[in-house]
């Protein structure tokens, strides 16, 4: 019995040992690490608090403008932060829900329309939609054209808006059926605007 204890007791001492030369340093106190020891993106402060598993999800509000007697209207919708454009032009693309749907709000935008590829530069925004967008009347593309160029323009950082259909840049109508392959803004749309 004391033979086999020995022995337990050497191994104990033999694994400690071993552990001890592993070549871990150990510290006696917390040390700050270099910037460039630290993994990549720890550095980063999260943009959102976390939450807790089954609590809601947060969310921001944007503006997106539907149709209303042939009428640019303003409704909210909630996407995850941050709020973006490329969120509020997708959001919008969406269509209306039920709610606004039994109200008398509708999109001129065909269903089915895709946001391709979005860029901003010096306030212009050019958006690229997929070409099922053209797919309507020429009244029902104004309204469409309109619901995008309000929606965009609610960004605080767009001034105007350029048209891409598919990766190709394209002329469209402004408010008084003219094409144009200009930056339109709300001005292009007088009689569009909501009342």
């Amino acid at each position: 019995m004391k033979r086999r204890l020995g022995g337990v007791m050497a191994a104990a001492v033999l694994v400690a040992a071993l552990v001890a030369a592993c070549g871990v340093p150990t510290d006696s106190h917390a040390r700050a690490l270099p910037r460039s020891d630290v993994p990549f993106g720890l550095l980063v402060p999260s943009t959102t608090p976390p939450t807790a598993p089954g609590a809601p999800q947060p969310t921001e509000g944007v503006t997106v403008f539907l149709v209303s007697a042939n009428r640019m209207i303003a409704v909210g919708r909630e996407v995850t932060p941050p709020a973006t454009l490329f969120k509020s032009l997708t959001a919008l693309l969406g269509g209306p829900t039920a709610q606004e749907s039994s109200q008398g709000f509708r999109s001129a935008i065909n269903v089915g329309t895709r946001l391709l590829s979005l860029r901003v530069q010096q306030g212009v925004a050019t958006i690229d939609v997929s070409g099922t967008f053209v797919g309507v009347t020429s009244q029902e593309q104004i309204l469409a054209i309109a619901q995008i160029v309000f929606t965009a323009t609610a960004d605080p950082s767009v001034t105007s808006v350029l048209f891409a259909l598919d990766d190709k840049p394209v002329e469209v109508p402004r408010g008084d059926g003219t094409l144009t392959a200009a930056g339109l803004t709300r001005a292009d749309f007088p009689t569009l605007a909501p009342s």
